[in-house]
C-alpha cells in the first residue's frame, strides 16, 4: 500500500483508539479524511474519538456523516469491544 492510502491512516487511528491514544487517533483519522473526505469508516471512528473526548456535538456530526455516506454499514464501524 502507498503511504498516502487512507486505509493505512484509518488502521493507525483504530490502533491508537485501542490504546486509548485519542489525540493520536484524531491525527491519523484527519489524514485519512484529507486523502479521502468521503471515507465513512474514518468518519465513524472520528465520531467515537470525539465521544471519548466529550465532544458530543462533533461526535454526532461525524456519526451523521458516516451514516450519510454508508447507510447500510451502521454497526459495522462500532467502537472497540
Amino acid at each position: 500500500m502507498a503511504p498516502d492510502e487512507p486505509r493505512i491512516y484509518v488502521a493507525l487511528g483504530r490502533a491508537s483508539i485501542a490504546l486509548a491514544q485519542f489525540d493520536r487517533a484524531e491525527t491519523y483519522l484527519l489524514r485519512a479524511l484529507e486523502l479521502e473526505p468521503d471515507n465513512a469508516e474514518a468518519h465513524s471512528w472520528f465520531s467515537f474519538v470525539y465521544l471519548q473526548q466529550g465532544q458530543i456535538d462533533e461526535a454526532l456530526q461525524e456519526a451523521q456523516e458516516a451514516i450519510r455516506l454508508s447507510p447500510l454499514a451502521i454497526g459495522g464501524f462500532s467502537g472497540p469491544s
